[in-house]
């Protein structure tokens, strides 16, 4: 369920009690942390994105790639993906709880994994398994990851939406062992795009992309 925190009254936050359990990552212009948050007696944990404002309107990005000089504000790009994102509800998507949308910084209640990453990259593309010593995952294991990969992709994909950035390093587990999707901020609803949903430019890692998108196909 997707909250709209800055509804939220003041005496309804206090009931609230908030534990700032560990540093998780550092971005260059967010930084994420876990949070754990009483109510009730009922402990939720969350990753916490505090996302700075004046950092990401600096930081334009322009679309890698010749066939298109576009160019996208961070801002608008935010407020694209969180739109997109609070209509969508699936196990195997990471869940967006709540936003609050402040004059400096847009703050993000997501779900929190505590599987930690499926596999984690180094500088240079170099894939590996973050929480053990084993190089390669079972058979039965990679089975049900990518059974859970593809329920995300199928039910993005079923209501027009593409992911645009998908790297081993977006999917993430719980602690039970389901894989969600993560990663969504180039994700776009290509319904809403001009020419009937044809697209001229694509965003997100180069390195993942699928060989159309070099050929100046759309």
């Amino acid at each position: 369920m997707f909250i709209d925190s800055n509804s939220r009254s003041e005496k309804e936050n206090r009931t609230f009690s908030v534990k700032v359990n560990s540093f998780v990552a550092r971005h260059e212009y967010s930084v994420l942390r876990h949070f754990a948050i009483d109510k009730n007696g009922i402990q939720q944990d969350y990753l916490v994105r505090v996302i700075n404002k004046s950092t990401l309107k600096k930081n334009s990005r322009r679309l890698p790639f010749d066939v298109s000089d576009d160019v996208l504000d961070g801002i608008d790009n935010l407020y694209n993906e969180l739109e997109i994102r609070k209509q969508l509800s699936h196990p195997n998507l990471l869940s967006l709880y709540a936003i609050r949308d402040t004059t400096n910084y847009v703050i993000l209640f997501e779900e929190f994994c505590g599987g930690g990453l499926c596999m984690k990259a180094t500088d240079d593309y170099q894939y590996y398994i973050p929480t053990r010593d084993a190089k390669t995952y079972s058979e039965e294991e990679a089975a049900r990851i990518i059974f859970d990969v593809c329920s995300g992709l199928y039910y993005l994909h079923s209501r027009q939406i593409c992911h645009l950035n998908l790297r081993p390093d977006r999917f993430v587990r719980t602690r039970s062992g389901d894989t969600k999707i993560s990663g969504l901020s180039y994700v776009c609803n290509v319904h809403n795009d001009l020419l009937g949903g044809l697209r001229e430019s694509f965003s997100g890692d180069r390195f993942f992309q699928a060989p159309e998108c070099w050929k100046g196909a759309r």
